[in-house]
């Protein structure tokens, strides 16, 4: 049986959830929607439509998810994108069957959804598979050479194609996008082990892919291995050939350029200009300075997120060999490009950085940070389940704060442990992860604060 991973919280952070202000519902003629206090002027959308889960994802919990639609395939669903003009929704995920003898008959899916702009509404539109199923039974699905457990998405500048990267499946394939119907068409893939008989092109340093993005010119596609700790550049050439270029933290046995701060990359960004590249790596943030005519990235430089310092080479200490296969702890630009929100590198700390770039040769400076707010352990016992590190307990389970002295950072009395940064168009940022979402804003100075929180049993945020 496969895995079945919840979706709700996933979409709701990247898609459905939208400012509102005091005049929203009076053209209707139902009454305004009030931000709720701590909900950083957001409020989630009612209704079953405004909502979706997988088959049988809340098995065995009795209250999960009431009135959401069920819809496949959203196994193990862990990426999101939007279409540019909010009309369409794209989510994706699956399984990986990785044993010690290679990988197995994992699965990948990617879901279609039409986007109603006026009430956040979701209709299924198409699926696409690995298998051609649905992950749950069902079947009638789009197929996918390989895409076994797909770890990011992207689309180009006109919206006229897609990329995919398939972790299972050490795979890049390319998609024609229909922006009218938001349906997909396959038009070919890359993969770093084609399998015999396999229709992928080979393509270097491919394995453990997570991220992906287009130039923003669009000639060239990029995907980051953090197993690999290798960028992997596609481009169509005029004869029609396909161009397979790239770079690695150790240059890959001579199959790749050296860029020695390359390591463990993730969440793949570029300048607006097209001539820097970011990613988040065990180092902290690296950048690659690419040549606009080739496409090719060199190396440019690397900040750390604990000190602001140069990075060196080689593999961090702190982040203690942490490889991720998700583009969700990568850096967060605002759309002037100007500043960008970082995760910490390591999942267990509740902590992000605030960077400054320069625009004239792309470098970065740290200027800020944002940490949980620590808890000293409660009095009392917990309740079975409960974490002692970190959170007390009322008498009807909530979690309750508890301030001690905490480090230099400013502090927020709620934030994402490993969370994923998602910028927003007023310049704020969206943060999620483990069934939290909180808004952060930065100040001139560099200074972040945070400006409200939704999680689902914490007093400090809202419901």
């Amino acid at each position: 049986m496969r895995l079945q991973k919840p979706v709700l919280a996933l979409l709701t952070s990247a898609a459905l959830l939208v400012p509102v202000t005091a005049a929203a519902g009076a053209q209707d003629g139902t009454a305004p929607v009030v931000p709720l206090p701590s909900a950083g002027g957001l409020a989630e959308l009612g209704g079953p439509s405004t909502c979706a889960q997988a088959p049988d994802a809340f098995a065995g919990e009795a209250a999960a998810a009431p009135g959401c639609q069920t819809l496949a395939p959203l196994v193990g669903a862990r990426t999101v994108l939007a279409s540019s003009d909010g009309r369409f929704l794209y989510v994706a995920g699956g399984t990986d069957a990785f044993t010690i003898f290679g990988h197995g008959s994992g699965y990948g899916g990617l879901l279609v959804l039409a986007r109603d702009a006026a009430t956040g509404a979701l209709t299924r539109v198409q699926c696409l598979s690995s298998d051609l199923s649905d992950g749950a039974g069902g079947g009638g699905c789009d197929p996918l050479t390989a895409a076994v457990d797909i770890t990011g998405l992207a689309l180009n500048p006109d919206g006229t194609a897609m990329a995919l990267v398939a972790s299972g499946s050490g795979a890049l394939t390319l998609l024609r996008r229909d922006p009218e119907s938001g349906r997909l068409t396959e038009v070919g893939c890359a993969q770093e082990s084609v399998p015999y008989g396999g229709r992928c092109r080979s393509a270097p340093s491919l394995e453990g892919v997570g991220s992906v993005a287009f130039s923003p010119d669009g000639r060239d596609v990029y995907a980051a291995s953090s197993f690999r700790s290798a960028i992997t550049q596609l481009r169509a050439q005029e004869d029609g050939t396909l161009a397979r270029y790239c770079v690695a933290a150790d240059g890959a046995s001579g199959s790749c350029d050296r860029a020695p701060q390359l390591v463990a990359p993730a969440g793949l960004h570029f300048s607006a200009d097209g001539r820097f590249a970011y990613a988040a790596t065990d180092l902290g943030v690296t950048w690659l300075v690419r040549d606009t005519a080739t496409g090719r990235l060199a190396p440019g430089g690397c900040v750390t997120l604990s000190t602001g310092a140069a990075c060196g080479s080689g593999r961090a200490g702190g982040a203690g060999g942490y490889v991720s296969t998700s583009s969700s702890r990568g850096p967060a630009f605002t759309p002037d490009g100007g500043t960008a929100l970082v995760p910490a590198d390591s999942s267990a700390v509740a902590q992000v950085s605030v960077l400054r770039r320069e625009a004239a040769d792309g470098s970065l400076r740290l200027v800020g940070c944002l940490t949980q707010t620590p808890y000293e352990e409660p009095d009392e016992p917990l309740d079975e389940g409960a974490d002692p590190g970190q959170d007390g307990q009322d008498e009807a389970g909530v979690r309750v704060a508890r301030p001690r002295q905490g480090p230099a950072c400013a502090q927020a009395p709620v934030l994402p442990v490993g969370g994923a940064p998602v910028a927003l168009t007023d310049g704020r940022f969206l943060i999620t992860g483990y069934g939290t979402a909180a808004v952060v804003s930065v100040g001139a100075d560099g200074t972040p604060a945070a400006d409200g929180c939704f999680a689902p049993d914490d007093n400090r945020c809202a419901a």
